[in-house]
């Protein structure tokens, strides 16, 4: 079997995946201990299903997460993706692409460039797990309407 890792801080998600409660109340960690099976031999669960699963859905969210954040309508027109496309098609321009990262309740979505060189221009949005997108710096509040 293989595990899809998200492509941001996968350790990261593994620990806090240990923390994680199922259906039946038990947290990932005690998977990991080994039970009594048929005929008394010990068996171990297979625990790595209930991590991918848990994977695989995360991943599916932050996809979903930033999708949403490109499609926002821009104060300069078109959409935030459009209009960030367009500002790196600059070659004064260094485009260092987007990011989307795990927090408390939702993901942080971020497209970072880089100016001359020398300058870091950052566009950082959250979108809350009840679905908000909400600008968290400057930048991004001036580009989103």
């Amino acid at each position: 079997m293989y595990i899809i890792a998200p492509s941001h801080n996968a350790a990261d998600f593994l620990e806090r995946a240990k923390n994680f409660t199922f259906v039946d109340r038990q947290p990932i960690s005690a998977l990991n201990e080994t039970v009594d099976g048929q005929g008394g031999q010990k068996m171990k669960p297979d625990n790595l299903s209930f991590i991918s699963l848990a994977m695989e859905k995360m991943d599916k969210d932050r996809v979903e997460a930033e999708s949403r954040v490109k499609k926002l309508p821009c104060s300069q027109g078109g959409t935030v993706q459009e209009y960030l496309d367009k500002q790196v098609s600059n070659p004064s321009v260094e485009d260092h692409g987007w990011s989307t990262t795990p927090f408390d309740g939702g993901f942080e979505v971020e497209r970072v460039m880089l100016l001359l060189g020398k300058k870091e221009l950052k566009y950082r949005w959250r979108v809350t797990s009840d679905g908000e997108i909400l600008a968290v710096n400057a930048k991004a509040v001036s580009l989103t309407k």
